[in-house]
C-alpha cells in the first residue's frame, strides 16, 4: 500500500454553506422577502416604489409598514402559506383603478425547511382592461356584423404598426372570432379559406383544418350558386361589398338559411387582398316572420270568407226571387206562338234558371251541413256541360278543351249540379295554370273511364301547363292555398269536400309538365227491370 504524504491530502472542505437561492426578480414586479415572523428581509426597487418603502424598513414587521396598497388579507394569507406551504393568490384593486395580482409563496432553504415567504405584486391592470375590452367587442360583434368586421379591419391595420402590438391584437382578434356566434371566414385573393372560426365549424360540420385551403363557395354555398359566387367574389376584390343569402348544409343534414356579407380586407403589405365573409343564421328569424305573416294572412282570409258567407246568404235570399221570375217568364214564352229557335232559347233560359236555383238550394244545404241528396248523374253529360260552361273562358286565353268519353261508364251516385260544379272548378283551375305560366296557348283533356273493382267511374282532367310537383301535391287542397295573386284558395278545397260528400275521392297526380286531377265516384246502382206477371 502506498502511503500518502501530508502534502497529498485533499484540501479541507469549506464549512461555509452556499447562500440560499433567491427568488428571481423583475423590475416590473414588486417583491418582498419576509421572515417567518413577518419581518421584512429584503425588497425590490419596484416594491419600494409601489409600497412607499425605504431600506430602513428592512427588519420591521410587515403590518407596521405604511403601505399605499391596501391588502387586508395579506397577513391571513402569509399565515396560511407558513402553515400549509400552499401558494396563496389574490387580486388587489387600488383606489386609482389599477389592479395587482398578489402572490404569497413559501421560501425554502436548502434543507427544504420554510425560511419565510415571498410576496409579489404584479400589475395586471392592462390584462383586466383587455378582458373588459374583449367582452365589449364580443357584444358589439353580436349586435352588428358590419361593425364587427370594420372593427376587425381597424384592429388589424393598427396592429401592423409595431410587431408587439400586432401580436397582442392578433390574440385579441382570435378570441373575438372564436367567441362570436357569427360565421366568419377569411379567404385569400383566389377565394381559398385561410381562417375559419368556431361558429363556421359548427354551421358546416367541418373543422378548420378540413376547411382551410378549400374554395370558400364550395363549402358555404350550394353547387348551383358556385358560378355566381365566383363573379361576386371578383366584385368584392374590386372594393364592392356584396350581400347575399343561401342555404347552408350543416352537420346531421340540417339546412339553415344564412345571410352573407362580403367585404375586401386590403393592405399595402399584401400582394393580393383578403376577403372577410361573415354569415348570420337567420333561419329562426325567417321562420318566425313567415309564421307570423301566414297567421295574419289567414286571419285576413278568414275575415273575407266570413264576410263572403254572410253576403252569400243574403244574395241567395235575394236571387231566389229573380230566378223564379226568370223561370216563370221563360215558361210563359214557351206557351206563346213562335218559331222553333225562339222556343229553344226560352227552354234553355228556363233550364239555366232552374239549375241556378238548385245550385243555391244545394249550396245552402251544404253550408248548413245538411246531408247531400244523392241521385244518379250521367258522368259524360256532366263533362260535356262543364266544357260548354267554360268554353268561352278557355278560348279567350287560347286554351282548347278536348273530351275523351267512355260510353260504358254509366251513371254515378252524385248530384248532377254538384258534379258539374267540381268539373268546372277543375277546368278553370287548369286554364289559370296555363295562363299563369305565360303560355300563349294550351290544351285541356277531360276523360271518363269505368273501373270495375270496385265498380266506380274515374274522371280525369289533364292540362298542358307546368304541372304540380310531389311536394305541392297535398298543398293544393289546403284552405287558402293559391298561387294566384287574386285567388282565395278555396276552389280545390271545396271541390274535394264536394267529392267526399258524394262518397268519392279527388286527388292530384304529381306530374311535370302537365297537371293531372282524378275524380273517382261510385257507380250508381241501377235497379233491375220490373218483371211482368205471367
Amino acid at each position: 500500500m502506498t502511503s500518502r504524504k501530508p502534502t497529498d491530502r485533499a484540501p479541507p472542505r469549506s464549512r461555509r454553506q452556499p447562500a440560499p437561492a433567491r427568488p428571481a426578480e423583475r423590475d416590473d414586479v414588486a417583491t418582498l422577502l419576509l421572515a417567518p415572523d413577518r419581518t421584512l428581509r429584503r425588497l425590490s426597487p419596484a416594491a419600494a416604489r409601489l409600497l412607499a418603502l425605504a431600506p430602513e424598513d428592512v427588519g420591521r414587521p410587515v403590518h407596521d409598514l405604511g403601505q399605499r396598497l391596501p391588502d387586508p388579507e395579506l397577513l391571513r394569507d402569509i399565515d396560511s402559506v407558513l402553515a400549509s406551504g400552499a401558494t396563496a393568490q389574490r387580486e388587489v384593486p387600488t383606489a386609482d383603478g389599477r389592479c395587482f395580482l398578489r402572490r404569497v409563496s413559501a421560501y425554502h432553504a436548502l434543507d427544504d425547511r420554510v425560511r419565510g415567504t415571498v410576496v409579489t405584486y404584479a400589475d395586471v391592470s392592462t390584462l383586466k382592461e383587455a378582458e373588459t375590452r374583449l367582452h365589449r367587442l364580443a357584444l358589439e360583434a353580436e349586435d352588428s356584423i358590419r361593425r364587427g368586421v370594420t372593427q376587425l379591419e381597424n384592429e388589424v391595420a393598427e396592429g401592423e404598426r409595431t410587431r408587439e402590438a400586432l401580436r397582442a391584437e392578433r390574440d385579441l382578434l382570435e378570441s373575438v372570432l372564436q367567441a362570436v356566434p357569427t360565421l366568419i371566414v377569411m379567404a385569400d385573393g383566389d377565394g381559398r379559406i385561410v381562417r375559419f372560426n368556431r361558429a363556421a365549424e359548427q354551421g358546416t360540420g367541418l373543422t378548420a383544418a378540413q376547411a382551410i385551403g378549400r374554395l370558400s363557395w364550395e363549402i358555404l354555398l350550394p353547387p348551383e350558386e358556385h358560378e355566381t359566387a365566383r363573379a361576386r367574389f371578383a366584385s368584392v376584390k374590386e372594393g364592392q361589398p356584396q350581400h347575399c343569402g343561401s342555404l347552408l348544409g350543416g352537420a346531421g343534414g340540417s339546412r339553415r338559411r344564412v345571410t352573407w356579407t362580403l367585404s375586401a380586407l386590403d393592405g399595402a403589405q399584401r400582394p393580393s387582398p383578403y376577403v372577410i365573409i361573415a354569415g348570420v343564421d337567420v333561419t329562426e328569424v325567417r321562420t318566425a316572420a313567415e309564421r307570423e305573416r301566414e297567421r295574419l294572412d289567414e286571419l285576413a282570409r278568414l275575415h273575407r270568407l266570413h264576410t263572403a258567407g254572410e253576403l252569400a246568404a243574403m244574395l241567395a235570399h235575394e236571387i231566389n226571387q229573380p230566378l223564379a221570375a226568370i223561370a216563370h217568364y221563360a215558361e210563359a214564352g214557351l206557351i206563346q206562338p213562335g218559331d222553333a229557335t225562339q222556343r229553344r232559347f226560352f227552354q234553355q233560359i228556363a233550364e239555366q234558371a232552374q239549375r241556378a236555383g238548385r245550385t243555391i238550394r244545394e249550396l245552402r244545404d251544404f253550408l248548413d251541413k245538411a246531408p247531400m241528396a244523392l241521385a244518379q248523374a250521367d258522368a259524360n253529360a256532366a263533362a260535356e256541360a262543364a266544357r260548354r260552361l267554360t268554353f268561352a273562358y278557355a278560348a279567350a286565353r287560347g286554351v282548347a278543351i278536348e273530351l275523351d268519353l267512355d260510353e260504358r261508364v254509366g251513371p254515378v251516385a252524385a248530384s248532377a249540379v254538384q258534379l258539374q260544379h267540381i268539373l268546372v272548378n277543375l277546368i278553370r283551375n287548369a286554364v289559370e295554370a296555363i295562363a299563369g305560366a305565360g303560355m300563349a296557348d294550351g290544351a285541356i283533356f277531360v276523360r271518363t273511364r269505368r273501373l270495375d273493382e270496385p265498380a266506380r267511374v274515374r274522371i280525369t282532367v289533364e292540362d298542358s301547363g307546368p304541372g304540380i310537383g310531389a311536394a305541392d301535391a297535398d298543398k293544393v287542397f289546403a284552405s287558402f292555398y293559391t298561387t294566384k295573386a287574386d285567388g282565395l284558395g278555396m276552389g280545390l278545397r271545396i271541390s274535394r269536400r264536394l267529392a267526399q260528400a258524394h262518397g268519392g275521392q279527388l286527388w292530384v297526380e304529381p306530374h311535370q309538365p302537365g297537371g293531372r286531377f282524378h275524380l273517382d265516384l261510385e257507380s250508381a246502382r241501377v235497379p233491375p227491370p220490373a218483371q211482368e206477371n205471367a
